[in-house]
């Protein structure tokens, strides 16, 4: 199945793109996103509370974050406004819809929210949306 996504978008070997954090309590979350992605495609990190999600984001240039809103304190969101305007795209899980949790997760910048259950097809389209803005910087930055 990946063999023909990567000759779809012209790769001929197995190659990490980018990194995608997932920052959730609940491990399920972690386990979808992998079963999302091309696994060879991207590093994935999982981090199960704030203070490891804080450490996966200062480990490295992730391209991707899926965080749960819980975890996310005054200063993550500071920080994470600050990443998505560096192009970090985001997608704001919450345990439950409501208005609040909406408009928090939108003062975080230009997210995608993603209230639980989280539908499968709006949590791929913006993993793969991620995944070809990753494959398309890595090829301008190559030279011919």
């Amino acid at each position: 199945m990946f063999s023909s996504f990567r000759r779809m978008r012209g790769i001929s070997a197995p190659v990490a793109f980018g990194r995608v954090i997932v920052a959730d309590g609940d491990e399920a979350t972690y386990g979808l996103v992998r079963q999302l992605t091309a696994p060879d495609l991207w590093q994935i990190s999982y981090a199960s509370d704030a203070e490891s999600f804080r450490q996966e984001l200062h480990s490295g240039q992730a391209q991707l974050a899926v965080v749960n809103l819980a975890l996310v304190d005054e200063d993550l969101a500071e920080e994470l406004i600050e990443r998505t305007s560096r192009g970090l795209s985001v997608v704001v899980l919450a345990d439950e819809h409501s208005d609040d949790n909406e408009r928090a997760a939108r003062l975080l910048g230009p997210v995608a929210y993603a209230p639980k259950p989280v539908h499968l097809l709006i949590l791929k389209r913006v993993l793969d949306g991620a995944l070809d803005a990753a494959v398309a910087k890595t090829r301008g930055a190559q030279t011919w």
